[in-house]
């Protein structure tokens, strides 16, 4: 044993029971424990120095250090980023929804500066909190995904504040309002998503477009696939809505569709969630596909075993159901479609290429319910195919829908020459100086 260890046996101390966090070796280098107790659940650091003097004007800042944390709670040194890693283990713990804890994580790893995370708890200042949306704001982030930034770190500052992380002091040292404020004011210097990409019916693909694609799924997905386009385009649901549907939530006679619940994707099937937004909703099914839900209901008659009741269930044991669905259609036939476009198609016959994806039949439905019958739509109220969607607010649906289709001033102007009603003085008007000369 050498002089060293024997005189450290003889004090009955070592170099990890010493009371001391900070310690200065002989090479200048400094060791700290973060928490200010040594080997006790944090992880030792060391920094190297260039003189004695540098390395202990570095450990006396990491004292001061030190002492700030343990006057604001015992995880005050823990770094934000470490914060985010034992939300993101709680979650999947605690049964969050896996769409939800996916968010979660995309929105940190897409929008959170390293400088920032790496920053600890208890020194977290407004300054950062700013840097992390100003960082957003000069990369082109829209108004919606700023907001989404700020409710998953204010889902994270809640988690962090019950157990202490902050100490005694508000998270990034200001109130949650003035949080808050401070993204309210950089968000409005932002573009809405609304003005980056709207959608209508010259974005989305015609009926007969869509009706040779259902053909394309039905060989890749027999018996279901078919089906399942036009179900998706003339009710506007999405895939995992149109998966988790059961007999008993169809209204054959009045051609309506509970939507009470989704195909959970994360689990093995019949695995279900609540649909988007945790509210349910009923749809009406556009009356000339009404036969879609006829033919749904009598197929699901002849299912037996688990798949008895269920108007899609697996055509074969799989684990994660809404995954195969969503590769089938929106990999294979479409693959499968724009081979035989390409291999040369009839002149009668629509050759069109496919280019969207399963959700463009939500939007397909919504864009062709809004738009007037002059444009080849439906001309439905923006209140009806809100509910149709499910949207909260009315505004939802008109931002992302409603968009000006060319010529449409031209078209109204012909339509308003013959109103429902009588033009009073038009006579009189007309024989009058002035018009003549406006004219």
């Amino acid at each position: 044993m050498s002089e060293r260890r024997r005189a450290a046996a003889e004090q009955n101390i070592t170099r990890r029971r010493d009371d001391d966090p900070v310690r200065i070796s002989s090479d200048f280098r400094v060791s700290w424990y973060p928490a200010g107790v040594p080997g006790r659940g944090n992880k030792r650091r060391q920094q190297r120095c260039k003189s004695r003097d540098e390395a202990e004007a570095f450990a006396a800042e990491k004292y001061a250090e030190i002492d700030r944390h343990r006057s604001r709670g015992p995880l005050s040194h823990e770094p934000f980023g470490f914060t985010y890693m034992r939300f993101i283990s709680f979650l999947g713990a605690s049964n969050t929804p896996q769409g939800t804890t996916d968010q979660y994580r995309s929105n940190w790893n897409c929008h959170m500066p390293e400088a920032v995370a790496d920053v600890a708890c208890g020194d977290l200042t407004v300054g950062h909190w700013t840097q992390v949306f100003e960082g957003m704001l000069l990369g082109g982030a829209t108004k919606e995904t700023m907001r989404a930034v700020a409710r998953t770190l204010g889902a994270l500052i809640t988690y962090a504040e019950n157990r202490n992380f902050f100490g005694d002091r508000d998270a990034f040292g200001v109130s949650a309002r003035r949080r808050g404020r401070i993204v309210a004011e950089l968000a409005k210097k932002a573009p809405a998503a609304a003005d980056q990409e709207r959608i209508g019916v010259e974005h989305c693909p015609a009926p007969a477009t869509i009706h040779r694609f259902a053909g394309v799924a039905e060989r890749l997905l027999p018996g279901y696939g078919f089906l399942l386009i036009l179900l998706a385009f003339a009710s506007g649901l999405r895939f995992t809505e149109c998966l988790g549907l059961r007999v008993e939530h169809i209204d054959l006679n009045a051609g309506k569709i509970r939507v009470v619940q989704q195909l959970n994707r994360y689990r093995a099937w019949p695995a279900v969630a609540p649909p988007k937004g945790g509210k349910g909703r009923t749809v009406r099914m556009w009356a000339a596909y009404e036969w879609v839900l006829h033919r749904l209901v009598a197929q699901a008659a002849t299912h037996e075993g688990d798949a008895a009741g269920w108007l899609f269930p697996p055509d074969r044991k799989v684990k994660r159901w809404a995954d195969r669905v969503n590769r089938l259609i929106n990999q294979d036939a479409k693959t499968l479609f724009n081979q035989e476009c390409t291999n040369g198609p009839h002149e009668d016959v629509d050759s069109t290429p496919w280019m969207w994806t399963l959700h463009w039949l939500r939007h397909a439905h919504a864009s062709y319910s809004l738009a007037s019958k002059e444009h080849g739509g439906l001309g439905f109220s923006v209140t009806y195919v809100q509910g149709q969607l499910g949207h909260r607010k009315p505004t939802t649906t008109t931002d992302r829908y409603q968009s000006p289709i060319a010529g449409e001033g031209d078209a109204a102007r012909e339509m308003s020459r013959t109103l429902p009603w009588e033009v009073m003085g038009r006579e009189a008007a007309s024989a009058s100086p002035a018009a003549g000369e406006v004219a």
